[in-house]
């Protein structure tokens, strides 16, 4: 059986577990409100009559999380402007620009956006001989206010060195203070694409 409440001061319910095959198990719940703070433990009684808790300590333990709405502060398919800069520093090719993907893929470029609407950023948007010389470039979104409760950051991007020059980083960082300083998210020294 799998016992929940959704807030502390409840009793606990009981619901059965539906087996869906091998160790599957499913349990359907109603669903719960913002501000809810679910609490959950399962039981299980083996063909000699032990009763097992999970976890172990249960009902005096049990597992919790905090119901939310997530909302989407931003986003962008780059179809139009929404205040995205370009900062180059002692860049000599390859700037990041936002258009529909002009090469053809032999260089380690994309030949469309990821999610099929048409404009993308990319840098040295051309076909052929389209990579990044000198540098960095940075790409830089409009401010996005992040100032109540916990923020995700999710983006697709691409990053591609085939064949070519291997020295480039892909760097993904944020910064609270208005650029003063800076947080690494993610850097890539390789190939990848997601």
């Amino acid at each position: 059986f799998m016992y929940y409440r959704f807030d502390s001061g409840l009793s606990y319910t009981a619901v059965p577990l539906t087996p869906m095959g091998g160790n599957d198990f499913e349990v359907l719940l109603p669903a719960p409100a913002p501000g809810d703070e679910p609490e959950f433990y399962f039981t299980a009684q083996g063909d000699g009559g032990a009763v097992v808790n999970l976890p172990a300590g249960a009902p005096g333990s049990v597992y919790s999380f905090e119901v939310a709405i997530l909302e989407t502060l931003f986003s962008d398919n780059f179809q139009t402007n929404q205040g995205w800069t370009v900062v180059n520093e002692a860049l000599e090719d390859g700037a990041w620009e936002r258009g529909v993907p002009a090469g053809d893929g032999d260089r380690g470029d994309p030949t469309q956006d990821a999610d099929g609407s048409g404009s993308c950023y990319l840098t040295d948007n051309v076909a052929g001989n389209s990579d990044v010389d000198g540098g960095p470039t940075r790409l830089i979104s409009p401010a996005i206010d992040l100032s109540t409760g916990t923020a995700e950051v999710s983006y697709w991007r691409w990053f591609g060195q085939t064949g070519f020059a291997t020295d480039d980083d892909w760097v993904v960082e944020v910064t609270n203070n208005g650029g003063a300083s800076w947080v690494e998210l993610e850097r890539i020294s390789n190939n990848h694409n997601a």
